[in-house]
């Protein structure tokens, strides 16, 4: 006869559809902040950056990643990742968004405001956030980098940068 114990220890948790799509979209978020990362770094090698200008990047960068990956174990495992997925997502907007303001600070308004790849970066975190499956963290950091977007123009034009439309 067959322990009742035994059987279920046997027994794999089987994951609905929506549970695998939220786990595999984790793991494609992961891979595209890899990617994002390993990019960044290889530009900013190419133009010649000094490694104290790199590590900063790395560093904050790097938080994304192991979050992400935290997040990815936590949907495999079944657990909780609603908290998590807020924080990378709202993190990752912000961190791009400020960055604009210290290219401003640290080298000059039009040079920040010429920065198209931070631009760039800013989407494609706002675009990978449709990995993790929730509309309302979707719409909120879209919100959010459109606000900061907006916020930052006009605090450029303030300080001398004249847009030609």
């Amino acid at each position: 006869m067959i322990n009742d114990n035994t059987t279920h220890q046997n027994l794999e948790i089987q994951n609905t559809a929506r549970q695998n799509l939220e786990i595999q979209g984790s793991l494609y978020y992961l891979i595209g902040i890899m990617t994002m990362i390993s990019i960044s770094i290889g530009m900013q090698i190419i133009s010649k950056y000094t490694i104290s200008n790199i590590l900063p990047m790395i560093f904050t960068y790097g938080i994304i990643f192991i979050l992400s990956f935290i997040l990815y174990r936590r949907k495999k495992n079944h657990k909780s990742v609603t908290l998590l997925s807020w924080i990378i997502g709202i993190y990752s907007v912000l961190l791009v968004s400020a960055l604009k303001f210290k290219y401003a600070a640290d080298l000059d308004w039009q040079y920040s405001t010429e920065s198209y790849h931070v631009s760039a970066t800013l989407c494609t975190f706002v675009l990978m956030l449709h990995y993790f499956y929730n509309k309302k963290l979707y719409l909120t950091a879209g919100a959010i980098a459109f606000t900061t977007w907006i916020i930052f123009l006009i605090m450029a034009q303030k300080n001398g940068v004249v847009f030609h439309v």
